[in-house]
């Protein structure tokens, strides 16, 4: 039967009320009615009434308002009648949902684990790209990084050269943000 809507419109005392019926999304319903509280002004929640419904136009599913518990308006009733045209085109949809999240959570691991490859920590091999003080390009082994007065630094040692002090002789201090691991990711 779909979702079923009526509405009663008052007239003036001397005329009947206008009652109307609509029915709109058949074959389409796809849960029975289910509840949940929103907020419907900046203080006030109320609890709606909603089904979901397969739209063909917009080709995915949706939800669709009933009515309110306690704010009134319109109301409908809804009963599950999809089709098994529908329910395929919802198993379509639902499939094609999960091959984007699983594509997106693919590269958002990708992307963590190339900032962890490439987040400066001592005894890794970084290669300077962006700065104007140190070259780009320079390459050099990190031996100590913080954070000082002017935000974080590390400190790359561009050769094994010591001083007799047991100190890197070169070396240059730079924004962790310019460098990058000079290995390439593995995998």
């Amino acid at each position: 039967m779909a979702i079923t809507r009526t509405q009663t419109q008052h007239t003036s005392t001397r005329q009947a009320d206008v009652t109307t019926t609509s029915v709109t999304f058949g074959g389409c319903v796809l849960s029975a009615p289910q509840h949940r509280d929103v907020r419907v002004m900046s203080d006030v929640w109320d609890t709606e009434t909603y089904v979901m419904v397969w739209d063909a136009a917009e080709g995915r599913t949706k939800a669709v308002h009933l009515g309110y518990a306690y704010g009134g308006g319109r109301t409908g009733t809804a009963e599950v009648d999809a089709t098994p045209e529908v329910l395929a085109a919802v198993d379509v949809y639902e499939a094609k949902l999960a091959a984007e999240k699983a594509a997106y959570e693919a590269a958002r691991r990708q992307a963590e684990a190339q900032a962890e490859h490439d987040r400066p920590a001592r005894g890794k091999i970084m290669q300077v790209v962006k700065g104007r003080k140190v070259p780009k390009g320079t390459v050099g082994e990190v031996v100590l990084t913080g954070e000082g007065q002017y935000g974080p630094y590390a400190m790359l040692a561009t050769t094994a050269r010591k001083l007799d002090n047991g100190r890197f002789a070169d070396v240059v201090f730079i924004n962790p943000a310019y460098l990058v691991n000079a290995k390439p990711l593995e995998g």
